[in-house]
Protein backbone atom coordinates (compact mmCIF):
# COMPACT_ATOMS: atom_id res chain seq x y z
CA UNK A 1 0.00 0.00 0.00
CA UNK A 2 1.16 3.64 -0.94
CA UNK A 3 2.37 6.11 1.57
CA UNK A 4 -0.60 8.19 2.13
CA UNK A 5 0.56 11.90 2.61
CA UNK A 6 -2.81 14.10 2.20
CA UNK A 7 -0.70 17.42 3.11
CA UNK A 8 0.50 17.80 -0.02
CA UNK A 9 -2.70 18.51 -1.00
CA UNK A 10 -3.41 21.99 0.39
CA UNK A 11 -2.06 24.83 -0.58
CA UNK A 12 1.72 25.32 0.05
CA UNK A 13 1.11 28.27 2.63
CA UNK A 14 -0.82 25.69 4.69
CA UNK A 15 1.43 23.35 4.85
CA UNK A 16 3.75 25.12 7.22
CA UNK A 17 0.94 25.34 10.05
CA UNK A 18 1.38 22.60 12.64
CA UNK A 19 -2.43 22.50 12.97
CA UNK A 20 -2.75 21.29 9.47
CA UNK A 21 0.35 18.88 9.53
CA UNK A 22 -1.12 17.11 12.62
CA UNK A 23 -5.30 17.29 11.26
CA UNK A 24 -3.44 15.69 7.90
CA UNK A 25 -1.81 13.41 10.06
CA UNK A 26 -4.84 12.09 11.21
CA UNK A 27 -6.67 12.22 8.16
CA UNK A 28 -3.70 10.00 6.72
CA UNK A 29 -4.00 7.42 9.10
CA UNK A 30 -8.17 7.55 8.75
CA UNK A 31 -7.09 6.42 5.24
CA UNK A 32 -4.85 3.90 5.84
CA UNK A 33 -7.53 2.15 7.52
CA UNK A 34 -10.15 2.46 5.11
CA UNK A 35 -7.82 1.07 2.37
CA UNK A 36 -6.93 -1.85 4.46
CA UNK A 37 -11.08 -2.33 5.01
CA UNK A 38 -11.69 -2.33 1.28
CA UNK A 39 -8.44 -4.98 0.64
CA UNK A 40 -9.95 -7.01 3.00
CA UNK A 41 -13.57 -6.92 1.75
CA UNK A 42 -11.94 -7.50 -1.84
CA UNK A 43 -10.21 -10.36 -0.62
CA UNK A 44 -13.75 -11.51 1.02
CA UNK A 45 -15.39 -11.45 -2.00
CA UNK A 46 -13.90 -14.67 -3.27
CA UNK A 47 -13.60 -18.03 -1.29
CA UNK A 48 -9.72 -18.69 -1.95
CA UNK A 49 -9.23 -15.72 -0.81
CA UNK A 50 -11.41 -15.16 2.33
CA UNK A 51 -10.58 -14.94 5.70
CA UNK A 52 -12.48 -16.16 8.62
CA UNK A 53 -14.61 -13.84 8.50
CA UNK A 54 -15.56 -13.99 4.74
CA UNK A 55 -15.86 -18.18 5.26
CA UNK A 56 -18.53 -17.59 7.64
CA UNK A 57 -20.68 -15.15 5.22
CA UNK A 58 -20.13 -18.22 2.84
CA UNK A 59 -20.86 -20.80 5.02
CA UNK A 60 -24.14 -19.42 5.68
CA UNK A 61 -25.03 -18.42 2.42
CA UNK A 62 -24.76 -22.21 1.52
CA UNK A 63 -26.14 -23.40 4.73
CA UNK A 64 -22.53 -24.85 5.97
CA UNK A 65 -22.27 -25.69 9.76
CA UNK A 66 -18.49 -26.14 10.39
CA UNK A 67 -16.65 -27.36 13.21
CA UNK A 68 -14.74 -25.37 15.56
CA UNK A 69 -11.75 -27.54 15.17
CA UNK A 70 -11.83 -26.87 11.14
CA UNK A 71 -8.91 -25.36 9.70
CA UNK A 72 -9.48 -22.57 7.39
CA UNK A 73 -8.30 -24.75 4.23
CA UNK A 74 -10.91 -27.69 5.39
CA UNK A 75 -13.35 -24.81 5.62
CA UNK A 76 -12.38 -23.49 1.98
CA UNK A 77 -12.85 -26.97 0.37
CA UNK A 78 -15.91 -27.46 2.11
CA UNK A 79 -17.56 -24.11 0.71
CA UNK A 80 -16.29 -24.91 -2.93
CA UNK A 81 -17.48 -28.25 -2.67
CA UNK A 82 -20.67 -27.13 -1.89
CA UNK A 83 -20.49 -23.80 -4.25
CA UNK A 84 -19.44 -25.56 -7.44
CA UNK A 85 -22.11 -28.01 -7.00
CA UNK A 86 -23.82 -28.70 -10.32
CA UNK A 87 -26.86 -31.04 -11.87
CA UNK A 88 -24.20 -33.41 -14.35
CA UNK A 89 -24.28 -36.60 -12.55
CA UNK A 90 -21.28 -37.89 -14.68
CA UNK A 91 -18.41 -40.07 -13.99
CA UNK A 92 -16.14 -37.10 -15.00
CA UNK A 93 -18.39 -35.09 -12.81
CA UNK A 94 -17.35 -37.24 -9.90
CA UNK A 95 -13.77 -37.69 -10.13
CA UNK A 96 -13.49 -33.94 -10.39
CA UNK A 97 -15.37 -33.77 -6.75
CA UNK A 98 -13.52 -36.22 -5.62
CA UNK A 99 -10.38 -34.03 -6.59
CA UNK A 100 -11.62 -31.58 -4.85
CA UNK A 101 -12.27 -33.10 -1.59
CA UNK A 102 -9.76 -35.72 -1.80
CA UNK A 103 -7.18 -33.87 -3.08
CA UNK A 104 -5.52 -35.12 -7.14
CA UNK A 105 -4.41 -38.30 -7.42
CA UNK A 106 -5.36 -38.86 -3.36
CA UNK A 107 -7.99 -41.60 -4.07
CA UNK A 108 -8.86 -45.04 -5.94
CA UNK A 109 -12.12 -45.72 -7.77
CA UNK A 110 -12.80 -49.39 -8.66
CA UNK A 111 -16.06 -49.42 -10.64
CA UNK A 112 -18.12 -51.89 -11.45
CA UNK A 113 -20.93 -50.77 -13.15
CA UNK A 114 -22.33 -53.70 -14.53
CA UNK A 115 -23.19 -55.15 -11.38
CA UNK A 116 -24.21 -51.93 -10.12
CA UNK A 117 -21.21 -51.39 -7.53
CA UNK A 118 -18.83 -48.41 -6.99
CA UNK A 119 -15.70 -49.07 -4.28
CA UNK A 120 -13.82 -45.30 -3.46
CA UNK A 121 -10.42 -45.89 -1.32
CA UNK A 122 -9.56 -42.24 0.32
CA UNK A 123 -6.65 -40.76 2.65
CA UNK A 124 -8.65 -38.68 4.76
CA UNK A 125 -7.73 -37.13 8.00
CA UNK A 126 -8.88 -34.09 8.33
CA UNK A 127 -11.90 -33.22 10.88
CA UNK A 128 -15.44 -33.18 8.54
CA UNK A 129 -13.94 -34.46 5.47
CA UNK A 130 -15.16 -37.82 5.27
CA UNK A 131 -18.57 -36.32 6.04
CA UNK A 132 -18.32 -33.62 3.23
CA UNK A 133 -17.55 -37.33 1.23
CA UNK A 134 -20.03 -38.79 2.07
CA UNK A 135 -22.49 -35.88 1.36
CA UNK A 136 -20.82 -35.15 -2.19
CA UNK A 137 -20.77 -38.75 -3.21
CA UNK A 138 -24.84 -39.70 -1.92
CA UNK A 139 -25.73 -36.28 -3.70
CA UNK A 140 -24.02 -37.09 -7.00
CA UNK A 141 -24.24 -40.98 -7.27
CA UNK A 142 -27.83 -42.83 -8.21
CA UNK A 143 -29.48 -44.70 -5.39
CA UNK A 144 -29.43 -48.32 -7.68
CA UNK A 145 -25.04 -47.75 -7.49
CA UNK A 146 -24.23 -49.69 -4.25
CA UNK A 147 -21.82 -47.62 -2.73
CA UNK A 148 -18.39 -48.76 -0.45
CA UNK A 149 -16.42 -45.74 1.14
CA UNK A 150 -13.32 -46.65 2.57
CA UNK A 151 -10.81 -44.19 4.06
CA UNK A 152 -7.51 -45.09 5.17
CA UNK A 153 -5.79 -43.16 7.44
CA UNK A 154 -1.74 -42.85 7.07
CA UNK A 155 -0.33 -42.14 10.40
CA UNK A 156 3.67 -41.31 10.41
CA UNK A 157 4.90 -40.46 13.87
CA UNK A 158 8.72 -39.75 14.75
CA UNK A 159 10.05 -40.64 18.59
CA UNK A 160 7.71 -43.18 20.88
CA UNK A 161 4.61 -43.90 21.39
CA UNK A 162 2.40 -45.88 24.18
CA UNK A 163 -0.71 -45.73 22.87
CA UNK A 164 -2.23 -45.20 19.57
CA UNK A 165 -5.25 -45.87 17.69
CA UNK A 166 -7.63 -44.56 14.92
CA UNK A 167 -11.60 -45.29 14.83
CA UNK A 168 -14.09 -44.97 11.95
CA UNK A 169 -17.41 -45.85 11.61
CA UNK A 170 -18.69 -47.66 8.42
CA UNK A 171 -22.50 -47.42 7.48
CA UNK A 172 -23.60 -50.45 5.76
CA UNK A 173 -26.90 -50.04 3.81
CA UNK A 174 -28.91 -52.81 1.71
CA UNK A 175 -31.97 -52.00 -0.09
CA UNK A 176 -34.31 -54.03 -1.74
CA UNK A 177 -37.59 -54.74 -2.71
CA UNK A 178 -39.51 -58.11 -2.31
CA UNK A 179 -42.85 -58.44 -4.04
Amino acid sequence: MNEINIIKYLPIFLQKYIQYQLLMKTEDIEFQNIFKCLDKIEQNQYILSSDDEGLKRFEKILEIYSQPEETIENRKMKVLSKWNEQEMYTFRFLKSKLDVICGRNNYEIIEDFENYYLEIHTHLSEIGEVKELERAIYSIIPCNIVVNIKNDIICSSKGESVVSGAMSMINIFDCSTEE
